[in-house]
């Protein structure tokens, strides 16, 4: 059985996500962050896709992606094996991941504030850490201006939506 085509929207942006189903430790030590990020950066600039937010949690890896011409379900795919591929090195097992399908903002103004205040707040919210800046490997440090990062310019979401800071 064929899947069905999804359809492309160029310049849109996207929310994704990817957890490890039975949980399984995609990031097992501060070196695996720094290692998928350096992966990431390569994918984001073969494909130019931009990375918008993200939070890489132990288990899952969130993703807010703005996507040109490389259709969103490549970008992913490529994210997925990275993972499978670090699971399996490091343990010899098979995962399997569970994720939602990519979804569109349809209205980026008004809903990429609020997802990406949820993004940052996965870790606290799963008890990982105590605030939004006890946790490294988010995008809020980026936002909130105390780390700079070249995949993630914080003027991307201050010019969508015409504000100083968003937390």
């Amino acid at each position: 059985m064929s899947c069905r085509k999804r359809i492309q929207v160029p310049r849109a942006t996207y929310y994704m996500s990817r957890r490890t189903e039975p949980p399984h430790l995609i990031f097992s030590e501060p070196r695996d962050y720094e290692e998928f990020g350096i992966f990431l950066a390569r994918i984001l600039t073969r494909t130019e896709t931009e990375l918008v937010g993200y939070c890489c949690m132990p288990d899952a890896v969130h993703l807010l992606l703005t996507v040109h011409f490389t259709p969103v379900g490549e970008v992913m795919q490529r994210v997925t094996q990275y993972c499978a591929q670090n699971i399996r090195k490091r343990t010899g097992a098979q995962a399997n991941f569970i994720g939602n399908r990519p979804i569109v903002l349809t209205h980026p103004k008004s809903h990429l504030p609020i997802l990406l205040r949820y993004i940052h707040y996965i870790p606290v919210v799963a008890g990982v850490a105590a605030t939004l800046s006890d946790y490294p490997y988010s995008s809020h440090p980026v936002y909130a201006g105390k780390t700079r990062c070249i995949a993630v310019p914080a003027t991307v979401l201050q010019n969508l939506i015409r504000v100083p800071r968003l937390h």
